[in-house]
């Protein structure tokens, strides 16, 4: 991979500049972020959690890439100006950069314990019928 810087301009009311940079690479798939921020923190000489990467354009079937960055004087500034989806997208390949975290042991389900529901109670009919109840007493005797 090689990155080539082809434009940068200070924003000084901003407190960050703006590099514009060529990608060349070798391989099928385009560069990671991560390896893109790697290797732009080394040409720029500057802390990774400065820079945020804005875009990385390619053609189709091209082994080249216009990349877009902005470089911060301070995180605190970085923080207030780009959006979040932006500053999440570089968190997530800072934690993975540092480490892979293991997975969360999830804790056991709750064992939830329904209680019955109490049945109405159904009125039931009955016919009385004489017959019945005289063979029923005669049983018991």
């Amino acid at each position: 991979m090689e990155l080539k810087i082809t434009n940068k301009e200070e924003q000084k009311l901003l407190d960050r500049t703006l590099v514009k940079a060529r990608l060349n690479f070798s391989e099928k798939a385009v560069p990671s972020r991560k390896a893109v921020l790697g290797e732009l923190s080394k040409q720029l000489k500057v802390d990774k959690k400065l820079i945020v990467i804005k875009e990385i354009r390619t053609v189709y079937g091209s082994t080249s890439a216009d990349v877009e960055v902005h470089v911060y004087d301070s995180e605190e500034i970085k923080n207030k100006l780009e959006p979040k989806h932006l500053l999440k997208r570089s968190e997530l390949t800072e934690a993975k950069k540092e480490k892979k975290e293991p997975a969360k042991q999830e804790k056991p389900a709750e064992e939830k314990k329904e209680e019955p529901k109490p049945v109405e109670a159904k009125e039931e009919v009955k016919e009385d019928k004489p017959d019945d109840k005289k063979s029923e007493e005669d049983k018991k005797e």
